[in-house]
């Protein structure tokens, strides 16, 4: 999805206010069977969610902390009860977005690099490029291992990720860049 239309693809979705809501944005994202899900847009989304969850806690002490029962026999699980959240407006979703696609673009040229069809033959350059467009701008001076680090939301509102962050922001901006042969893996 392009920045340009991505307003108009998801606006069914927004606000979100609650679980359920969350719940139908991220299985559309995910289950969609065209592409691979955007992970730049879930991880604004879902940044926005823990950090309206964990920094007011006085303001949200409804709904923090809560132990909710999930249904798991259905195949994407969902809480068996609808819990309020603090609502995520489509406007900051789509300014972020379009944010992190600028922040991609201008750093990383793809007309200096060789279009080559296969993944394997890609320069290495091309791939240092898209790791280093997250690195340049990073805090310099943090301490990487605070919790609630690890988002597209956290590096574009804070510029600090933990180590998992950094790895998921460079997919995420290879994806930007239709690179869709760059994958995380975890272990």
């Amino acid at each position: 999805m392009t920045n340009s239309d991505i307003s108009g693809a998801i606006s069914r979705f927004f606000p979100i206010k609650s679980t359920d809501d969350l719940h139908d944005f991220v299985t559309k994202c995910v289950l969609k069977e065209e592409k691979d899900a955007d992970i730049a847009l879930l991880s604004i989304v879902l940044g926005i969610v823990e950090h309206s969850l964990t920094s007011d806690f006085e303001e949200n002490k409804n709904v923090a902390g809560f132990q909710p029962e999930v249904d798991t026999k259905s195949s994407f699980p969902r809480f068996k009860e609808c819990y309020d959240i603090p609502a995520v407006e489509l406007d900051t979703v789509v300014a972020l977005y379009n944010q992190f696609h600028t922040v991609v673009h201008s750093y990383v040229d793809m007309s200096q690099y060789e279009y080559v069809s296969s993944p394997s033959k890609r320069p290495r350059a091309l791939i240092k490029a898209v790791s280093d467009c997250i690195w340049m701008r990073l805090m310099k001076s943090y301490q990487k291992d605070r919790a609630h680090l690890q988002s597209v939301y956290s590096f574009l509102t804070t510029w600090k990720l933990d180590s998992f962050g950094v790895a998921m922001c460079v997919v995420a901006a290879a994806q930007v860049l239709d690179l869709d042969d760059v994958h995380l893996a975890l272990s």
